[in-house]
């Protein structure tokens, strides 16, 4: 896989039926070591992401487990998967959320918006997606 800079703007929008509030992950692929993950709620359709918040995020935890992690600068294949957190999947984030809480720094109001998605994704019938921007 080849190596891509990180977009400038990752713009991310539902369409259909959702509440506001729906937690949406975003999967950016690494050509090595672990993908980075970062999750997002469209209260507004749609978000963007700037590279430098995606870089904050993506460092935080490739400092603290660099082991695991590789530079997303020089990593990054390319890809984003996105859609809609099950219910299962808010409830890990729920849980990495307590357990990083000490060491890693969240959104404001990041557990109430998952607990509140928790009520809001599995009744939303919409797709979501995402656009890169350089």
């Amino acid at each position: 896989m080849k190596t891509e800079a990180l977009p400038e703007y990752v713009i991310v929008a539902a369409a259909g039926e959702f509440e506001p509030g729906l937690a949406v992950g975003l999967r950016f692929g690494m050509k090595q070591m672990n993908d980075f993950l970062c999750v997002v709620f469209i209260y507004e359709c749609p978000v963007t992401l700037t590279k430098t918040t995606l870089l904050e995020q993506f460092d935080q935890i490739w400092n603290l487990f660099p082991m695991d992690y590789a530079d997303p600068r020089q990593a990054f294949d390319g890809e984003i998967d996105v859609h809609a957190l099950t219910t299962e999947e808010i409830h890990a984030a729920i849980k990495e959320y307590h357990a990083c809480v000490d060491v890693l720094s969240f959104p404001t109001r990041y557990l109430s918006c998952l607990e509140k998605a928790l009520q809001i994704n599995p009744k939303s019938d919409c797709l979501v997606a995402c656009e890169k921007l350089y």
